[in-house]
């Protein structure tokens, strides 16, 4: 129940937010217009666009399925991701999710990798991370790990791994990106994702779109 559009242009948007008034009402359903928002490369204006009558206001922060975009940093919002899954943690202390005297390493393991990690890497798989995302993750995540575990923080991170028998978190991204990627080729030919994905893998190695970034993902493992 949550639609991202994107357009060239504010005139193209408004003819997609037509259709979807107009096929909404066909169907006898409504947008929360409460709720919609449109957010507009910088630097350009801002004329005012409708669904049915009521106009939709200009925001540089959206949210879509849990993720928040930002006009001004349109990748991945790490911070978010790591206050929400500190959140969750915090959620389950009263379970005994709190490090020693709490769970045993193989139930903590479990919550870990089945409550909390899901959390922290939602919505990850589909934008394209660099290094200093990777790394603000690995911090958060090996830190965690530690703690709950009851750990030291100067064990070494190949420790914590066969420790706890997690994989690090780069692995579990590669997964999800992989799997996506995998997903999308062995769609129909006709496909708009699968069309897109075969323009951007015709272009030079150089380019810098997230279905280069799978093919790169994909050599480290090869």
């Amino acid at each position: 129940d949550d639609i991202a559009l994107a357009a060239y242009g504010t005139e193209n948007l408004q003819h997609l937010l037509s259709l979807v008034d107009s096929e909404t009402s066909r169907n006898r359903s409504r947008v929360n217009n409460d709720k919609c928002e449109v957010s507009i490369s910088k630097g350009l204006s801002e004329p005012p666009v409708y669904i049915g009558f009521e106009e939709i206001p200009y925001s540089k922060e959206l949210t879509h399925i849990g993720n928040k975009r930002m006009t001004s940093n349109p990748g991945a919002n790490i911070g978010e991701r790591v206050n929400l899954a500190r959140r969750a943690m915090y959620g389950f202390i009263p379970c005994g999710l709190h490090g020693e005297n709490g769970l045993t390493p193989v139930a903590t393991s479990n919550m870990l990798l089945v409550r909390i990690l899901p959390i922290l890497i939602y919505g990850l798989d589909a934008v394209i991370l660099n290094k200093s995302h990777m790394n603000e993750l690995d911090i958060f995540y090996n830190s965690m790990v530690r703690h709950l575990l009851g750990l030291r923080k100067s064990t070494a991170t190949c420790s914590l791994y066969i420790l706890s028998g997690l994989f690090p978190v780069k692995c579990e991204l590669d997964c999800l990106t992989l799997g996506l990627f995998g997903f999308i080729c062995r769609m129909d030919e006709q496909n708009p994702l699968k069309v897109l994905a075969l323009r951007q893998l015709s272009l030079p190695e150089s380019s810098t779109g997230w279905f280069t970034y799978a093919i790169d993902i994909a050599r480290e493992y090869n």
